[in-house]
């Protein structure tokens, strides 16, 4: 597993438990993350491998899930578009487009599950980070 594939697991994995504890991702967290981001594109730079294009699209997942954020009023939290934002230049492009995908597959297959069980309704929260770090670990597993 490439460096920044875990390193983006490990934000995942922790901006996890923090949304299953607090419901919320501190901002410490994001600046961390952030952090490490930056740290893995600046390790890319000194190698001469970076590439302008391939950053912006590793970014888009993040870009669209803050709009949906900011379209949906809230509903989507915009704390899950900025940690998108933060991962995906670890993950790379493709992993990235990827593992959004997964993630709202897998949303709506925990969401189906719950309202089939009436455990939830259609005004339940279900808090995204914990999907998205575990479909994080599908695509790692599957590529």
């Amino acid at each position: 597993m490439e460096a920044g594939y875990a390193a983006a697991l490990l934000f995942l994995t922790a901006a996890a438990i923090c949304e299953i504890r607090t419901k919320s991702l501190p901002v410490i967290l994001l600046t961390a993350g952030a952090i490490m981001t930056a740290a893995y594109e600046l390790s890319i730079i000194a190698e001469g491998d970076w590439v302008l294009y391939h950053f912006m699209l590793a970014l888009l997942p993040g870009i669209l899930m803050l709009i949906l954020s900011f379209a949906t009023c809230g509903s989507m939290g915009a704390g899950d578009g900025i940690a998108a934002l933060i991962a995906g230049p670890m993950l790379g492009a493709e992993e990235s487009c990827a593992v959004i995908v997964v993630a709202f597959f897998l949303s709506a297959a925990v969401a189906g599950s719950l309202l089939a069980v009436r455990r939830a309704d259609r005004c339940t929260r279900i808090p995204f980070m914990p999907i998205m770090a575990a479909a994080a670990g599908m695509v790692a597993i599957c590529t």
